[in-house]
């Protein structure tokens, strides 16, 4: 035996109508980087920010320091390499681990009167002479490894060499925005 279904007019068939509505729910972070760049544990929070954004969130990393620690340069960079979020710097001064942190984002606003410092890597050691030797080889290649990823289409081959060879690069706002019209963001490159 078959089964009838009722039939409906027009006004039941309207109540049966389902409406789902869902809302999306992001966040605009900002982390302000305006002091120097000290010891990674300080940054534990940042850390934590970055590896735990979403997709729909916007990070904003406000920068305002003349540079500081490469180690934790370099672990800010990894995370916002790694985060799932859009990440924009906005530059007052980025010098130093500063720049570094800001050609690691994915999009960078230069305010008003705003620059960067460019520099190769510059630290000290202490040990035995074979020990300082070694360090000094070692940190000679790593230098050019990490100037290299970071600053190429920022910088010229040719002024990478320079920066190699100890010169300093000083850009204004609008030598900074310049150059932004050809970089390609870390996270964008093949």
């Amino acid at each position: 035996m078959s089964e009838t279904k009722p039939t409906l007019n027009t006004e039941e068939k309207k109540l049966l109508v389902n409406v789902i509505s869902t809302t999306k729910v992001y966040n605009d972070i900002y982390i302000n980087l305006d002091d120097e760049i000290d010891f990674s544990k300080n940054y534990r929070d940042v850390y934590d920010t970055l590896i735990k954004a979403t997709e729909d969130d916007k990070i904003f990393v406000v920068l305002n320091t003349i540079g500081g620690y490469i180690s934790s340069m370099n672990q800010i960079i990894n995370n916002l390499l790694e985060t799932k979020s859009t990440t924009t710097a906005i530059i007052h001064e980025a010098s130093s681990a500063g720049a570094g942190i800001a050609l690691a984002c994915d999009k960078i606003e230069v305010k008003k009167f705003g620059y960067m410092m460019l520099h190769n890597v510059s630290g000290g050691a202490h040990g035995k002479v074979h020990e300082l030797e070694s360090r000094i080889e070692h940190t000679k290649e790593w230098s050019k490894e990490i100037n290299t990823e970071l600053y190429r289409g920022f910088l010229t081959d040719v002024e990478l060499q320079h920066m190699s060879d100890g010169k300093d690069f000083y850009f204004n706002k609008a030598e900074i925005e310049r150059r932004l019209m050809n970089w390609v963001p870390m996270r964008k490159r093949k």
